[in-house]
């Protein structure tokens, strides 16, 4: 188990096995989930999670168009 300390501004260095192990690099996102009163999981932000808002849309976009878009573009149409 890594251990590390609390600086004064309440800031924590991630270990670096425990930053390899969950693959981070610098500008990574991680967060803090509570799972008891004592402790809590630090989890790396999933791939999939990264790509939340890279996509901006002037409207709503239904599944049905999004689909319809899909096969539209995979015919050649």
């Amino acid at each position: 188990m890594d251990w590390a300390m609390l600086s004064k501004k309440g800031q924590i260095t991630i270990p670096k096995a425990v930053r390899d192990h969950l693959q981070l690099n610098p500008g990574d996102k991680v967060r803090f989930l509570r799972v008891s009163p004592d402790d809590v999981i630090l989890q790396r932000r999933s791939s999939i999670e990264q790509l939340r808002g890279a996509l901006k849309a002037d409207r709503h976009v239904s599944m049905d168009e999004i689909l319809e878009t899909i096969r539209k573009r995979g015919s050649g149409q």
